[in-house]
């Protein structure tokens, strides 16, 4: 049995077999699904809505920049990906809103039935034309990249990747 990851470096989904290799580690590591945190392979996840792993393939491997990264194993303390304002560990957040998640339940709750958890998402789908933006925060982000075009507030397009 085997699942599938999405290549971020050339937008491609790859077959994987149980474990991958993840930043600059040189060996591969078991992949885990994000909900209830149990090894991808062996395990019936049809209920656990799992998003599918933003990760670079064999072939594109060597465009990550993530791999420059040190290795999982050489970090001095467990590394926290993402933390709030106070210092704890996060799980994810809104990109609409901005919310914090610290566990998988608040994000489903967040954005079941159409994100009604999420009142920026609602009010600009409310409009006429339904919501047609990027979402705020990414797109303050992009913005401080320089990876909006001037004018339209949409993205620039690489002139190489995802749409080649």
């Amino acid at each position: 049995m085997s699942h599938q990851h999405f290549c971020h470096i050339a937008g491609h989904y790859w077959q994987c077999e149980g474990t991958a290799l993840r930043g600059a580690d040189t060996e591969p590591s078991v992949c885990i699904c994000l909900p209830c945190e149990l090894p991808l392979e062996g395990f019936d996840h049809s209920a656990c809505h799992a998003p599918i792993e933003l990760l670079a393939c064999a072939e594109h491997r060597w465009a990550d920049e993530t791999t420059a990264a040190r290795p999982q194993g050489e970090h001095e303390a467990e590394p926290a990906l993402l933390q709030d304002d106070d210092g704890n560990r996060a799980y994810g957040f809104c990109l609409w809103c901005g919310k914090t998640f610290y566990c998988w339940a608040e994000v489903e709750a967040h954005n079941a039935d159409n994100m009604k958890g999420c009142a920026v998402y609602q009010e600009l789908a409310s409009r006429p034309g339904g919501c047609s933006c990027l979402p705020p925060i990414l797109r303050d982000k992009l913005q401080e990249a320089g990876l909006l075009n001037d004018d339209s507030g949409q993205p620039k397009l690489p002139k190489r990747g995802l749409l080649q």
